[in-house]
C-alpha cells in the first residue's frame, strides 16, 4: 500500500472536489435541458392480435363464471372445466408476447436519469402536454422457424427461435432514425431478449451527437452607412458550431436579443418583445435589425442565447423557445453622423494665341469627380459637441478624364489640328486622401448665443478641399518631314488636374450643395469659391476672378447626411 505525504493527500482531495463539482455541474446543466423519450410504437408481428383474443377469452370465461375467483386448487373443478371448454376458441393458440406497456416499463428503468425522463404513454396528455423530443419503435418475435444454429458446446446446440428489435428516433414532423439495436435468443423469453439489446445505459451522448446544440456562432453586422442610409440593415448569424466544432443542425433554435432598435423579423417570443426566436435552418439566419431613432450612443447591444428545445414548430411553438446559454454577447456601432455624395470639379477652355504671322487655338476639357462617403477623421473621437467637425473619405473613389486640342492657323509648317493631348483614369487612391470636409456649427439655436456670434459676424459655414495631382497622359504631335509631309508622331506627357476650395454657408447641415460656374481669362490648377463675401472674411466670391472668357470653371457638390 502506498503511503500519501500530506500534500499529496490535500492534492488529491482537490482533485475529487473539482471533478465531483464538474460532474455535479455538467449534470445540472443536462438537467436544465432535459431530455424526453417515449415507446410510441412496439408490434408482436408473430402474435398481432393477441390482446383483442386475449380480451374476448376473458368476456366469455367472465360471462360462464361471472365475478367468482378461482385458485389453483380448483383447477379441476366442473365449473372451471367446462367454462374453460366453451371459451376454448377464443383463447389466442399463441402465448409469447411482450405487452408495450411491459416494455415501457423496461426502458423507464433502464435510460431514466436526471437529463433523460422515459414517458409513460399511460399517464402522457397529447393535448396538454409537450411531445417528448425522442421516440421509441420496437418489435418482438417469438417461436421463430429456420433461425440460425447457435453452438454452445460441441454436442449442445440450439436454433434461435426469438428476436427483438428497438429503434430511436427524433420525433420531427417525419421522424429522422437516429439509432437501432437488435438482439436474438435461443429462448422465447422478452426479457433476456431486452437485456441483449446492448442499450447503453445513458442516451444522453447519443442526443449531443445528433443535436449538435450551438455554442459558438460567427456574426456580421451592417456597415454603419447601410443602416444609416437605408435605415435597417442585415445581422448574419452563420458558423453555428457545437462543442467539438461540428455544424449544428438544422432544428435547433436561437434566441435573437437588440437592447436599443428592433428585430424585424423572425417570431415573437412569450420572454418578451426585445427577443425574437429563429431556427438555425441551412446555417446562416438573417436578422432585419432596425436602428433606434436616437443613436447619440454610437453603438448596439447584440445577445444571442442558444435553446434546449428542437421539436419542430408544428409540435412546439417557437414562441415558447425557452433561451438557454448566452453564446453571442457583442456591442457594434451605429453611429451616423457622415455625409455620402459627389463632388465634381471641371473646366473648359477655347481661346487663342497670337504668333504674329501664325496663330495657335487651345480648346480642352478637364474633369475630376470623386464619389463616396465621408466619416469624421479619427482625430475627431472625443471632440463630440465641438463647433468644428472634420470629415475625410471612408468609401471614396475617384475619377478623371483630359483632352486638349492645339490648331495652328497661318504660317505653319503644318495647318489644322496639330496637337492633341489626352488620358482617363482613377485618381490615385492615396491622392483621395488629401479630401476634407468640415463643418463649423456654433450653437445658433439658442438666440441669445446667435444674437451674440451676431454681433462678430459669425455664422455656420463649411468648407470643402479637393486635392491635386500629376497624372499620366498621352500625346499626339503633327509635324513637317521633308520629302513626306506632315506626319504625326506618339509620346508620353503628364499634366495637372485641377482642384477646388470652396467656403459656404450652412442652409441645411443635412444636405449640403451647390452649382457654382463662372468664365476667366485667368488659367489655374486650383480654384476657390465662397459666397462669404463680408467685410469680416475678406474673400473674393471666385478665384480666379470673373474677367473672361477663356476658360469656363464648374464646381458641383450634392453631399447627403446619414
Amino acid at each position: 500500500m502506498t503511503t500519501l505525504t500530506y500534500s499529496k493527500r490535500v492534492l488529491t482531495t482537490s482533485l475529487l472536489i473539482l471533478i465531483v463539482g464538474f460532474q455535479a455541474g455538467a449534470q445540472r446543466r443536462c438537467e436544465e435541458c432535459a431530455r424526453h423519450g417515449m415507446l410510441v410504437e412496439f408490434l408482436n408481428p408473430h402474435n398481432q392480435d393477441y390482446e383483442q383474443r386475449l380480451k374476448e377469452w376473458n368476456a366469455c370465461m367472465k360471462e360462464q363464471l361471472g365475478d367468482r375467483e378461482f385458485r389453483e386448487e380448483d383447477s379441476l373443478n366442473p365449473e372451471l372445466t367446462d367454462a374453460i371448454d366453451k371459451c376454448k376458441t377464443l383463447d389466442p393458440p399463441e402465448k409469447w408476447y411482450c405487452y408495450p406497456t411491459m416494455m415501457s416499463v423496461y426502458m423507464g428503468e433502464r435510460f431514466t436519469n436526471p437529463c433523460f425522463h422515459f414517458l409513460s404513454p399511460i399517464f402522457y396528455a397529447p393535448e396538454t402536454d409537450k411531445p417528448p423530443e425522442y421516440i421509441f419503435k420496437g418489435s418482438y418475435e417469438a417461436n421463430l422457424k429456420g433461425g440460425r444454429i447457435i453452438e454452445y458446446e460441441e454436442d449442445y446446440k440450439k436454433p434461435v427461435i426469438a428476436k427483438m428489435e428497438l429503434r430511436l428516433y427524433y420525433n420531427g414532423n417525419t421522424p429522422e432514425l437516429i439509432q437501432e439495436w437488435s438482439s436474438e435468443n435461443t429462448i422465447n423469453d422478452p426479457r433476456p431478449l431486452f437485456n441483449k439489446l446492448k442499450t447503453p445505459k445513458s442516451l444522453n451522448p447519443i442526443f449531443e451527437e445528433f443535436e449538435k446544440k450551438p455554442v459558438s456562432i460567427d456574426v456580421e453586422v451592417p456597415e454603419q452607412e447601410e443602416i444609416c442610409e437605408q435605415g435597417k440593415g442585415i445581422i448574419i448569424l452563420s458558423g453555428f458550431k457545437d462543442v467539438g466544432g461540428r455544424p449544428s443542425r438544422e432544428f435547433n433554435r436561437i434566441v435573437v436579443s437588440i437592447y436599443r432598435g428592433k428585430i424585424l423579423n423572425g417570431a415573437d417570443s412569450d420572454y418578451g418583445p426585445d427577443y425574437k426566436v429563429f431556427n438555425v435552418g441551412e446555417g446562416e439566419v438573417r436578422v432585419e435589425y432596425q436602428p433606434p431613432e436616437d443613436k447619440d450612443d454610437g453603438y448596439e447591444w447584440l445577445r444571442v442565447y442558444n435553446s434546449c428545445d428542437i421539436l419542430p414548430k408544428d409540435k412546439h411553438p417557437l414562441s415558447a423557445t425557452a433561451p438557454d446559454e448566452l453564446i453571442v454577447d457583442q456591442h457594434f456601432p451605429i453611429f451616423c453622423g457622415f455625409y455620402k455624395g459627389t463632388i465634381t470639379v471641371s473646366k473648359r477652355w477655347d481661346y487663342t494665341k497670337d504668333h504674329g504671322k501664325s496663330s495657335t487655338r487651345y480648346t480642352g476639357s478637364q474633369t475630376v469627380s470623386f464619389t463616396g462617403i465621408f466619416k469624421p477623421i479619427p482625430q475627431m473621437e472625443g471632440m463630440e459637441g465641438q463647433p468644428i467637425t472634420i470629415f475625410g473619405p471612408d468609401k471614396v473613389t475617384g475619377t478623371w478624364s483630359h483632352k486638349e486640342d492645339r490648331y495652328c492657323s497661318g504660317d505653319c509648317d503644318c495647318t489644322g489640328l496639330v496637337d492633341q493631348e489626352f488620358g482617363s483614369g482613377d485618381f490615385p487612391r492615396e491622392s483621395i486622401k488629401g479630401l476634407i470636409l468640415i463643418t463649423n456649427l456654433f450653437p445658433t439655436d439658442n438666440k441669445v448665443v446667435a444674437d451674440q456670434l451676431g454681433q462678430f459676424g459669425l455664422e455656420n459655414w463649411y468648407d470643402i478641399a479637393t486635392p491635386t495631382e500629376n497624372v499620366p497622359t498621352e500625346t499626339r504631335s503633327r509635324h513637317y518631314v521633308k520629302d513626306v509631309g506632315c506626319v504625326w508622331d506618339n509620346s508620353t506627357s503628364t499634366d495637372n488636374l485641377i482642384g477646388a476650395d470652396a467656403r459656404f454657408k450652412v442652409k441645411d447641415i443635412n444636405h449640403l450643395h451647390g452649382d457654382v460656374s463662372w468664365s476667366s481669362s485667368k488659367e489655374a490648377t486650383g480654384v476657390r469659391i465662397t459666397d462669404m463675401t463680408e467685410a469680416i472674411y475678406e474673400q473674393i466670391p471666385f478665384d480666379p476672378e470673373k474677367d473672361g472668357t477663356d476658360y469656363h470653371y464648374i464646381v458641383r457638390w450634392d453631399l447627403k447626411a446619414l
